[in-house]
């Protein structure tokens, strides 16, 4: 019986499968009884259908056809140790009588690194303001048996992933300490856009960034960060004044005016009380309004 080796290659954390092969004699009394993996552990055949190398994957024989598949651990590059396969056959002589051969072949499979790459995304704007970011993820080409092997993104692969490394939609949005609720992200699964939509608009500063995923066609997942910036608004007020006689009700309309403020280079003019005060609570109203009566 005579064994021939088998190789294979394929990418990174891609199931790959060879089938070693036995050639019989022309003995037609010749026949191959069995295939079995020989356990790397302990280098005995096993009737396991299965064997794990540590750090490299598993190795997985269809009993009948002999074809073994290689599931690779996602982060095993390079070529493996390989596993080796045992056939047994019996042959019968002229006087009825049986003996038992072995031939051992073996497999190893090469696995080519293919990781995709990401970048991340920024973001700045006015106090209070809605921002969008998003983070680039981009897959590779290698070669592959002498060939080009593309990876790309998979459709509708992004994703959020929360304080705890759990993948979501959305989450919330912390201010630089991490731990100040300000707002939320979100995620358009299929164009991995980053909305941030602030909750407490009288934060200003740095948002503590939020941690965006996608996976490859491979099956590699990737993540990078998007990070938002408020920029306060610096706004004016007047304080309204009105006279009338001992016991009347009056009423008085303080007016507020936006500031100009200067976004990456572009200035921004707020003209519109109304848009203006879209962009400040109340309390930061009256307390801006509060500062002007003092200081007139």
């Amino acid at each position: 019986m005579t064994p021939t080796n088998k190789v294979s290659e394929d990418v990174q954390n891609v199931p790959q499968t060879q089938t070693p092969t036995f050639e019989l004699s022309n003995d037609k009394t010749a026949k191959i009884t069995s295939k079995k993996l020989v356990d790397p552990a302990t280098g005995q055949p096993t009737d396991e259908t299965t064997v794990t190398v540590p750090g490299e994957g598993t190795y997985t024989i269809d009993p009948t056809t002999g074809a073994v598949t290689f599931t690779p651990e996602k982060d095993f590059v390079g070529t493996a140790k390989g596993v080796t396969v045992q056939a047994t056959a019996t042959i019968t002589n002229a006087n009825g009588k049986t003996a038992t051969i072995t031939s051992d072949a073996t497999y190893t499979p090469t696995v080519v690194p293919a990781v995709p790459t990401a970048s991340p995304a920024t973001s700045k704007d006015i106090q209070g303001a809605t921002q969008t970011g998003t983070p680039t993820f981009a897959g590779t080409t290698v070669q592959v048996n002498g060939e080009d092997k593309a990876i790309t993104i998979k459709d509708n692969s992004y994703t959020l992933l929360d304080k705890d490394g759990n993948e979501v939609s959305t989450t919330p949005a912390y201010a630089e300490d991490g731990t100040t609720p300000i707002g939320t992200f979100t995620v358009d699964k299929a164009t991995g856009v980053v909305t941030f939509t602030p909750t407490d608009k009288s934060y200003t500063g740095k948002v503590t960034p939020v941690k965006v995923q996608a996976e490859s066609s491979n099956g590699i997942k990737v993540d990078t960060t998007y990070t938002p910036e408020i920029v306060p608004v610096t706004p004016t007020a007047t304080p309204a004044e009105t006279t009338d006689i001992q016991g009347a009700t009056q009423k008085g309309k303080p007016e507020f005016k936006g500031g100009t403020v200067t976004v990456d280079g572009v200035e921004k003019l707020f003209q519109s009380t109304k848009l203006f005060q879209q962009h400040l609570t109340m309390e930061q109203q009256l307390r801006l309004l509060k500062v002007l009566v003092h200081t007139q």
